[in-house]
């Protein structure tokens, strides 16, 4: 189905299209407005194993966003657990993946971050939750754990000229909790492995 200023042939099952100056201008594309305070306004079920199932790409924008999203009645008193973004990872596969992977790829874009929180309310910034059990099928003896971190970072730096600046790690509180004893050997509350000429 083609709707508005689009081809004869739509270049999807549905494909809605405006003008830039013409007809039903100035005004969002698709608007949702959803009444119903206890269902859901977008439901996606999605078959897909391949193919994104959103997918967003621009080569136009600058000071717009990808994704934009404004609250101010999120609760947590009273049972309330709202959340501006949540993503649920529910995968067994046991393959080295990532729930969550920014990529910030332009080494041109010296002054660029990949990832900026602020916060101004609560006691943190940023909280790091790690868990562990023993894999179901394997058996006490023959698994160890190694290398595990709740928070990890891997800092590269290069640089082709002599300038000078200062590379700063990650400053943190660490808190060390564990129900069963003689289970870890070691406990590291803060481990940074400095390597350089000027270590």
């Amino acid at each position: 189905i083609s709707i508005g200023d689009s081809e004869d042939t739509p270049a999807a099952t549905l494909e809605v299209t405006n003008h830039a100056s013409a007809g039903a201008t100035g005004v969002p594309l698709v608007q949702l407005n959803s009444n119903d305070v206890d269902q859901v306004a977008l439901d996606i079920n999605a078959a897909n194993t391949t193919a994104n199932i959103i997918d967003i790409a621009t080569t136009t924008a600058t000071s717009a966003k990808g994704i934009y999203i404004s609250g101010s009645a999120w609760a947590g008193a009273g049972g309330g657990d709202a959340r501006s973004l949540h993503i649920l990872d529910t995968s067994e596969d046991t393959a080295v993946r990532n729930t969550v992977r920014i990529s910030q790829q332009s080494k041109a874009a010296h002054s660029a971050s990949a990832l900026v929180v602020t916060g101004r309310g609560g006691e943190h910034g940023i909280v790091s939750h790690k868990f562990y059990s023993n894999p179901q099928g394997i058996s006490n003896g023959t698994h160890r754990i190694f290398g595990m971190y709740s928070l990890f970072e891997d800092f590269d730096v290069t640089t082709p000229t002599t300038d000078h600046f200062n590379a700063v790690g990650i400053g943190t509180k660490v808190k060390w909790d564990s129900n069963t004893a003689n289970v870890i050997t070691r406990r590291t509350g803060i481990r940074a492995t400095v390597t350089g000429p000027h270590a």
